[in-house]
């Protein structure tokens, strides 16, 4: 079963793909709904795609979770990974010296916080976890 997309359909799929945060994909997505930022001209069309695409992007996240495919370590790694590259990608956006290259850092520059903010709770959540494992491992020897 071969599935075919128009050219819009698999460029918003692309786009979700290189998504690795849950947290930018929600934020993508309340972007896209409100049409800010880089979403202000969007059609009411290839604003259904867009969704539609992020959508199923959070989805194979929390299959990829659920199935034990994915884990918190790893999650956090392609964060940390993202974050870099994403720093990369808006000084080049910058650099072209348009409109339209100013926006998309903007845009890229605000991921990038979005992902800091998960992977700064993320890391303070697996600490206060790795602390109460310690405690519950001293009192199991005792």
């Amino acid at each position: 079963f071969y599935m075919f997309f128009s050219e819009e359909e698999e460029d918003a799929f692309h786009y979700a793909e290189q998504i690795s945060s849950f947290d930018v994909l929600n934020w993508e997505l309340g972007e896209l709904g409100e049409r800010r930022g880089v979403y202000g001209g969007a059609t009411a069309d290839a604003a259904r795609l867009r969704a539609d695409a992020l959508e199923f992007r959070k989805q194979l996240i929390e299959i990829k979770v659920t199935a034990g495919q994915l884990t918190m370590e790893a999650y956090l790694a392609e964060l940390r990974l993202k974050i870099l590259l994403e720093q990369k990608v808006a000084m080049a956006q910058k650099a072209k010296g348009t409109l339209l290259g100013k926006q998309r850092a903007v845009h890229y520059l605000k991921r990038v916080k979005v992902m800091r903010d998960e992977l700064t709770t993320a890391e303070a959540a697996a600490a206060e976890g790795s602390d109460e494992a310690e405690i519950e491992g001293d009192q199991t020897q005792g």
